[in-house]
């Protein structure tokens, strides 16, 4: 399935925009961002995706309906640097072009704005995004070549005869980026309110140092994640940790194939959405209880 090409370029916008690294396209051999959110409903997951290997970017926007087990998405492929100049209020846009459609994103602020019109695509169905990014919270760099991050987003996605409506008050979305992709990642995250305060989780199954928890406005680091997964796919997993007292058990709904056999690109893997309950222990040592949370899992060889 070439899904997970197309996810990742429009995955790449989304980070640009937040990052403001208007020449990671444009002067970067290789990047791979990837980013989802939620819609209004919380019932569609919405994806963006980028990834860039040399001239070769590929882009990827998608909505994914883990009820129905569906995927609708726009899978182009872009040869060349993407264009950087000034709109017409001063901010600096991004832009690249196929015979199909377009993109672009401008930075204007803390916000960022991200259109996508694509009448038809090298694969898949014909899709239209306009959408507006706001920062939720602060970026988590664990080194200079990864960035992790939450977001709410507000605007539409148009596919097919489907129409999908964010807001600020009810859409929220995980972004990452990584300036120096080797084509491998055991990845994990997640968000929930509670009580109007957004808890959310990231990890690295890699690298432990990268693991951390952001609650209430405060960022701190979890140590090492266990994690144990059911035999048959939607049966529960279970995720510990000692240092921030964790248990968290999660129930698979949706895994997003990723099989791309390219000249230039060879990517496969499982990206996995579901959602999970469990307890973790605040900074000051607090027990936070949840339900319902949104959760990703990715892992690509």
């Amino acid at each position: 399935m070439n899904g997970g090409v197309d996810f990742l370029l429009s995955q790449a916008i989304i980070s640009l925009a937040f990052f403001g690294e208007v020449n990671f396209m444009g002067n970067r051999k290789n990047g791979y961002i990837y980013c989802h959110a939620l819609d209004e409903s919380g019932s569609a997951i919405l994806t963006l995706a980028v990834l860039k290997k040399g001239a070769h970017t590929a882009l990827e926007c998608g909505i994914i309906d883990p009820k129905s087990k569906e995927k609708l998405e726009c899978i182009e492929y872009i040869f060349g640097k993407s264009g950087v100049k000034k709109d017409l209020f001063g901010c600096e846009k991004i832009e690249a072009a196929t015979k199909n459609g377009s993109f672009s994103v401008a930075f204007c602020g803390d916000q960022k704005h991200i259109n996508i019109r694509f009448e038809k695509c090298l694969a898949h169905t014909e899709l239209t995004a306009e959408i507006v990014l706001k920062p939720l919270s602060p970026v988590i760099s664990p080194d200079k070549e990864e960035k992790t991050g939450f977001f709410t987003v507000q605007g539409k996605v148009f596919v097919k005869d489907r129409e999908y409506t964010f807001s600020y008050e009810k859409s929220v979305g995980i972004f990452r980026s990584s300036k120096a992709f080797s084509g491998k990642s055991r990845y994990g995250a997640g968000f929930v309110y509670i009580d109007r305060k957004l808890l959310a989780l990231v990890s690295d199954f890699e690298n432990e140092d990268r693991n951390r928890v952001f609650y209430d406005g405060v960022l701190y680091e979890t140590g090492g994640f266990s994690l144990k997964k059911g035999e048959n796919f939607g049966e529960e997993w279970i995720l510990t940790s000692q240092k921030c007292d964790m248990k968290i058990s999660f129930f698979p709904k949706f895994n997003d194939r990723i099989d791309v056999s390219r000249p230039w690109l060879r990517l496969h893997g499982d990206r996995v959405f579901g959602t999970a309950s469990g307890s973790i222990a605040s900074k000051d040592g607090k027990r936070l209880s949840f339900d319902g949370m949104h959760c990703l899992y990715e892992r690509i060889d």
